[in-house]
């Protein structure tokens, strides 16, 4: 049977205590049901604030007018915005999963 010195439920804000422990050099067992990053980098924190940064630019624009700018939005390229979004997420989730496969003094599992 392994032995660890720390192990983590959750591969969200629980990677902070991974990265930590890891970085220690403590034996370190992170044990995620997925998907990898949790609820913040998947559907919570990290894409919503990526979708309402563009939606909040449009509105000032929008209410430019009342500070006496004369603006327009000739277009708005939605699959832009949530492929920039989408880009994001997958590199985040690549380097959470090359740091994981890369740390020798860490084991995940997946459940």
């Amino acid at each position: 049977m392994k032995e660890y010195d720390i192990i983590v439920i959750g591969s969200g804000a629980g990677m902070l205590i991974v990265e930590g422990a890891v970085m220690q050099g403590l034996k370190v067992a992170l044990v995620d049901k997925g998907p990898l990053g949790g609820t913040c980098l998947n559907v919570g924190c990290i894409p919503s604030k990526m979708l309402i940064y563009p939606a909040d630019r449009i509105a000032e624009i929008q209410e430019a007018t009342k500070l006496g700018i004369e603006a327009k939005i000739t277009s708005i390229d939605f699959t832009a915005i949530v492929e920039r979004m989408r880009k994001t997420l997958r590199e985040s989730k690549a380097q959470m999963r090359a740091g994981i496969e890369h740390s020798s003094n860490l084991d995940f599992y997946t459940i």
